[in-house]
């Protein structure tokens, strides 16, 4: 997420522009990530090489248009006027699902901004409960998934009980931690 300010130690564009030069095309970014820093300090390479990235960002709001508010400022510290994929970030256990797909929710928003061609993909992320996710994958219709799948005993609902839905559904999956 390149989420740290530019320093005599720490240069991110540099970083980001090696990552290219490598082969490295998946960007994935928030604006939750030290606020905003992570996006800022993309957009001065995207600026330059927006065709060479897969770029996916994040919305933390639930609601139509702060959804649509955060998009936007997130499209201006990136440089851009798309993203690849936008993400619903952090579902937690105590989710509204329910509210999602309300005319002034956060999936109605993504739906208009996918038919705008702002993205192409919508998706959704979280770590905390792999309940809550597959309750929402298999609710409405997702392109990716990111969430945690490694072996340890506490990520096992997630390998377990999330991951074949997300398979079955021929989501992208997206692994983390």
């Amino acid at each position: 997420g390149m989420q740290l300010p530019p320093s005599a130690d720490h240069d991110p564009v540099a970083l980001a522009e090696s990552a290219l030069d490598l082969g490295i095309t998946y960007f994935d970014t928030a604006p939750a990530y030290n606020n905003g820093q992570s996006e800022t300090n993309y957009g001065q390479v995207l600026a330059r090489r927006r065709k060479e990235v897969f770029l996916a960002t994040k919305t933390g709001d639930r609601t139509h248009d702060g959804t649509l508010r955060s998009i936007e400022a997130s499209l201006k510290r990136l440089r851009t006027d798309r993203v690849d994929l936008i993400q619903i970030h952090g579902i937690s256990q105590t989710e509204d699902l329910d509210a999602w797909e309300k005319p002034a929710g956060v999936l109605t928003a993504l739906r208009k901004l996918r038919e705008q061609k702002v993205t192409r993909f919508i998706g959704l992320t979280g770590h905390d409960s792999a309940a809550r996710l597959r309750e929402a994958i298999e609710r409405f219709e997702f392109d990716t998934i990111l969430t945690t799948l490694n072996p340890v005993s506490r990520r096992q609902s997630f390998r377990e009980d999330m991951l074949p839905v997300a398979n079955r559904t021929q989501m992208g999956v997206i692994a983390m931690k």
